[in-house]
């Protein structure tokens, strides 16, 4: 898809603005759904991060908290719950807590969520297989890390602007 308007150098800020808008709204349309069949991007995220401590780790340590999954999704703690609450019922993960809940609930993947997981990673890998080879593997593991640097700074605005 094209942009809105050509950008140049001297693109205005209103210009440039009114792009990026367009163009996060745009990588965030129904479309991208489509990739997702049975799991929700934040449910997909959530099984990646909980698989991510599964691995070589010992039992006791093959699990992530509420909080961390909260902070890496930018969800509230209540909207956090929800998905869980959702992604067990699946069967996808155990959710349980340490001790008598005082130091907070965790989830562990279970094998039907590895399942899944692996199900949605081989539809991504198929789909971002074409797209990185049309765009170029180089180029866009340098766009991946300009996002990461882009939403750093725009997070950090955001939060300064809730200040003021």
């Amino acid at each position: 898809m094209e942009s809105m308007q050509p950008l140049s150098m001297t693109s205005d800020l209103t210009q440039l603005s009114n792009e990026m808008t367009y163009q996060k709204y745009l990588m965030n349309r129904a479309s991208m759904k489509e990739l997702f069949e049975e799991l929700s991007v934040p449910g997909y995220v959530t099984l990646c991060l909980a698989k991510r401590m599964d691995q070589g780790q010992p039992k006791q340590e093959q699990k992530i908290y509420l909080r961390e999954i909260a902070d890496q999704l930018q969800l509230s703690i209540s909207q956090t719950s929800k998905m869980i609450g959702k992604l067990r019922d699946k069967g996808l993960l155990i959710w349980t807590h340490d001790g008598k809940g005082r130091k907070g609930t965790y989830i562990t993947i279970t094998d039907l969520g590895r399942e899944k997981l692996k199900k949605q990673e081989e539809i991504l890998k198929d789909f971002y297989e074409t797209v990185i080879e049309q765009f170029g593997k180089e180029d866009f593991i340098q766009l991946i890390q300009m996002m990461h640097r882009l939403e750093a700074i725009m997070q950090e605005e955001l939060g300064q602007n809730r200040v003021r």
